[in-house]
């Protein structure tokens, strides 16, 4: 029988999932597997992770926090800002003065993709205007791509 490596958590904790990771409504989340993954896991010596199916990155988030060298990997675009924000990033954060470039109205004229495309389908035309604005700024306003992917992740959260 091998001797049990050290692990930075406990099978205590990873019943309870001490991993903060914001739940999701994203139908095959792997949350719900992550403890099981850990307790098979977490007595291996590793020191590298590939994620190929990464989805809400819950997976690849819960090594990073374990301190492995994590490879994020997904397919959809939305995903790939998820990976982007949480996984690579390791400490940038957005600012107060960042939420106020995203949220505010700038002197351009914003496109009104989601309000004519989706317009009364899931969102008020206002919302779905709000939308388009929050997006377009994103974009446009702020340059560090971690911001980028951190103001998308925060916004379809």
């Amino acid at each position: 029988m091998r001797p049990r490596q050290p692990t930075l958590f406990s099978p205590e904790s990873v019943r309870n999932f001490n991993f903060p990771f914001p739940s999701t409504r994203y139908q095959g989340s792997k949350r719900v597997l992550a403890d099981w993954i850990w307790e098979n896991v977490c007595d291996m010596k590793f020191d590298t992770v590939l994620d190929v199916f990464g989805g809400t990155g819950v997976v690849s988030y819960m090594f990073k926090n374990a301190s492995k060298q994590v490879t994020y990997n997904d397919h959809l675009r939305f995903n790939w800002f998820i990976g982007r924000a949480l996984i690579e990033n390791h400490d940038v954060q957005l600012t107060d003065s960042d939420m106020e470039l995203i949220l505010q109205s700038h002197e351009v004229i914003y496109p009104d993709i989601i309000k004519t495309t989706f317009g009364s389908i899931y969102y008020t035309d206002e919302e779905n205007a709000w939308l388009d604005r929050a997006i377009f700024n994103i974009n446009h306003f702020l340059a560090d791509p971690y911001k980028q992917a951190l103001a998308f992740f925060s916004l379809c959260q």
